[in-house]
């Protein structure tokens, strides 16, 4: 067991990395720029207004 407590071995033995707070955010504050520039769109009323339009199309040619 005494063997074990070198310098050596103190050193790295309990340490872990903890990443920082930049390291941790860095994604979300990207995706979030991404996701601001998006435009929003209501899909059903496209979709109801694709639908008059091409049934307009069949009724007039």
């Amino acid at each position: 067991m005494v063997e074990n407590l070198t310098t050596e071995n103190l050193s790295t033995h309990g340490k872990c990395y903890i990443p920082s707070k930049e390291e941790l955010c860095s994604p979300l504050y990207e995706a979030r720029e991404k996701v601001s520039t998006l435009r929003a769109v209501n899909d059903t009323a496209e979709r109801a207004i694709n639908f008059m339009q091409d049934f307009h199309g069949l009724i007039t040619v």
